[in-house]
């Protein structure tokens, strides 16, 4: 019988046929010696067209949907990549001869083999149409070099583009290119230069290029912008009569120097030996109306995007720092938070409701830390303020008890802070200090931010929660190692507790050791699974389709 693709493919599809290696192929369709280059051949230009899988074992079968993967490349700069599955499976890897033409971010199609390393069968989408490299001109030869590449001038990696003599004076500049011919295994990119952004490490460029390269929404269209101007002028007076009226209360913005948008602001009471705490926060949902364009552009973007030194925003400027910006002596309309709490620092009562708030100043960490410090110069120029500052931090004194009676882990990790000259350049890296003043709005906030997230969860409310999974058993006998290596014990946990990890913290508290066990490697997700609030966080969106937002003004609306 004369073997071909036909008969072998009818006959490995039947139901009673068993995976077979080579030799077993062989002695089943009657191969003799002579036939057995031809017939490995066969085999060899089926499996190229994916209508045959070899197993790890070297067996053969006809493909089964689970041999195929979809998902989306991310590309090494050395050339290999790894397909992330749509179906949220383990990674698979991909050599460099494999993804020689592919880009990343394409959306492939895969077979996996052994040691889940796999072949691109297909391009199902392509994930970039524009790159920003850098122009490199050679005579009458030009080439862009992505950023973030290890090509150099002519490389397959690089995109060739058709010389121009103008192509001359943007030489070795930062450029957004349009992919017109994507790589092949035997030929290289071209592309068309669209856009010439200037010189690397300029401030303008270096923003402009962080936008192309991953292609954020940075102009708002001509309805959003009319829309907002519109916004701009609302008569809000009858709006204020139905909100509860809090423009009495000393309401103050605590940011850092450098804020643009100030969307919370706080106050704080002391009634006999119990506090109430006011948490206001920009009530956007009032001003952002379901599938109008402004909506339509923030779920677009879904967040804002901050640079060193530069933003882009979610909002138009009208309502990010004019409408939902609360400025100091401007009437806002806001969502409060309103908390009672005892001498312990218990909360014993709470009202959530839209409100209308009139901040009275816009304070920075540094001038707040400078009053509980006692610097004689700052209580002097904020006299009027100093006793409420007081009454703030005696209440986040108690909040912090209650924090650590409850066993929250209260570490503290070095976060850097970028130095920018006068034209807005990089200067230095420094490490940004942890101030008193810093944990007095975190508290506040995370007080609100239980307190809403209790209420939405009693009334059974849809909402999003920020849940962490219990810690991995393998994570904390590297971390029980690692501390008794320091010459500290931790009793063994069955069913872990943050307790005893908050008492190790107090006892490492300014010695050797604290930084390592602060900081340790691997250690993050461990930190993140013992909070004990388990990141019960408000959701700040203004997206009124957000069905927290909504639900959480009808909350608002039954007068709680």
């Amino acid at each position: 019988m004369k073997l071909n693709e036909k008969i072998v493919l009818e006959t490995l599809g039947d139901k009673r046929y068993k995976p077979m290696m080579f030799d077993e192929l062989c002695r089943f369709f009657h191969v003799d010696q002579k036939e057995r280059k031809l017939f490995r051949r066969l085999l060899k230009s089926l499996l190229n067209q994916y209508k045959l899988i070899r197993l790890p074992q070297k067996r053969y079968r006809l493909p089964q949907r689970d041999d195929f993967v979809t998902g989306i490349l991310k590309k090494n700069p050395k050339g290999f990549g790894f397909l992330i599955p749509e179906d949220k499976s383990e990674d698979v890897y991909l050599s460099r001869s494999e993804v020689s033409s592919c880009m990343n971010k394409d959306r492939l199609k895969v077979v996996v083999g052994a040691n889940r390393a796999g072949r691109v069968v297909e391009i199902l989408e392509r994930g970039v149409k524009n790159i920003v490299g850098k122009l490199l001109v050679k005579g009458k030869t030009a080439y862009v070099i992505p950023q973030g590449s290890d090509a150099s001038f002519g490389d397959k990696e690089a995109f060739f583009i058709p010389f121009d003599p103008k192509l001359t004076h943007s030489n070795k500049q930062i450029v957004v290119c349009k992919i017109k011919k994507y790589p092949t295994s035997h030929k290289g990119a071209e592309g068309e230069i669209i856009k010439v952004l200037g010189k690397a490490g300029e401030r303008e460029v270096d923003f402009s290029s962080m936008i192309f390269k991953h292609d954020l929404p940075h102009e708002f269209s001509k309805a959003t912008l009319e829309e907002a101007e519109k916004l701009k002028l609302w008569n809000l007076k009858s709006e204020v009569s139905k909100r509860k009226d809090l423009r009495d209360l000393p309401f103050v913005t605590i940011d850092g120097e450098t804020a643009k948008d100030f969307d919370d602001a706080v106050c704080v009471a002391k009634e006999g030996t119990h506090f109430r705490l006011w948490v206001a926060i920009a009530d956007v949902s009032f001003f952002v109306k379901k599938d109008s364009a402004i909506d339509d552009s923030a779920y677009e973007r879904a967040t804002s995007v901050y640079f060193p030194g530069g933003v882009i925003p979610m909002l138009p400027e009208a309502l990010s720092n004019d409408l939902c910006s609360l400025r100091p002596n401007e009437e806002k309309m806001t969502f409060t938070c309103e908390m009672e709490f005892d001498e312990t620092g218990a909360r014993v009562n709470f009202s959530i409701y839209e409100s209308v708030i009139l901040s009275r100043h816009r304070m920075t960490y540094t001038e707040i830390q400078a009053m509980l410090d006692g610097d004689k110069e700052a209580l002097q120029k904020y006299s009027d303020r100093v006793s409420h500052v007081q009454v703030m931090n005696e209440l986040k004194n108690l909040l912090k008890k209650q924090k650590h009676a409850r066993g929250c882990l209260d570490f503290d990790l070095p976060e850097p802070e970028l130095v920018l000259n006068l034209q807005g350049e990089i200067e230095n890296v420094i490490k940004r200090s942890r101030l008193e003043a810093h944990m007095l709005i975190e508290e506040f906030m995370i007080s609100a931010n239980e307190t809403v997230a209790e209420f939405m969860f009693g009334r059974k409310r849809p909402f999003i929660y920020r849940v962490h999974e219990e810690p991995d058993p393998s994570v904390l006998a590297q971390f029980q190692e690692l501390v008794h290596n320091l010459g500290y014990s931790l009793e063994y946990q069955k069913n872990p507790h943050p307790k005893p990890y908050s008492r190790l913290l107090e006892r490492v508290e300014g010695k050797p050791g604290e930084k390592i066990i602060n900081t340790a490697r691997k250690l993050k997700t461990l930190w993140a699974c013992f909070r004990v609030l388990h990141a019960f966080y408000l959701s700040h969106s203004p997206l009124s389709r957000f069905d927290g937002a909504s639900a959480l003004k009808r909350g608002a609306q039954e007068k709680i």
